[in-house]
């Protein structure tokens, strides 16, 4: 992993609301794409232990080829383009390509980016061959 984040004490804020609701699979990230907190089904799906994922950087996880539409939409809610929808793919521990849809709101007044996605079951046709 590179650019290692601090830890900060985000996964704390969240706890309440990943008790509440286990299965969603929610992520957040801040401006320099650095996540800070993971929906414990988010963890599951991607098997990596808690150390491996929290503060490291979305690149370390994400498939290139959908790296520019994901920073894109991260971008474009930063602007105040409202909220943004992206598919992308992440690698999981063992090195399976899992899909998502990613809804992205505008950050909050820090910064903080917490977007919510629903696992797709295949990869969308534009990425199904490559």
């Amino acid at each position: 992993m590179t650019g290692r984040a601090e830890r900060t004490n985000s996964s704390t804020d969240y706890s309440a609301l990943w008790q509440q609701r286990p299965e969603m699979l929610a992520a957040v990230i801040d401006g320099r794409a650095n996540i800070l907190s993971m929906s414990p089904a988010l963890f599951r799906l991607m098997g990596f232990a808690t150390d491996t994922i929290i503060g490291g950087k979305l690149w370390d996880f994400i498939d290139m080829r959908t790296f520019d539409a994901t920073m894109k939409a991260v971008n474009d809610a930063a602007l105040g383009r409202g909220k943004q929808t992206v598919v992308n793919a992440y690698t999981d521990a063992k090195g399976k390509l899992l899909w998502f849809r990613w809804t992205i709101p505008p950050p909050d007044a820090e910064g903080i980016f917490t977007s919510w996605a629903e696992q797709l079951s295949e990869a969308p046709a534009e990425f199904a061959k490559g």
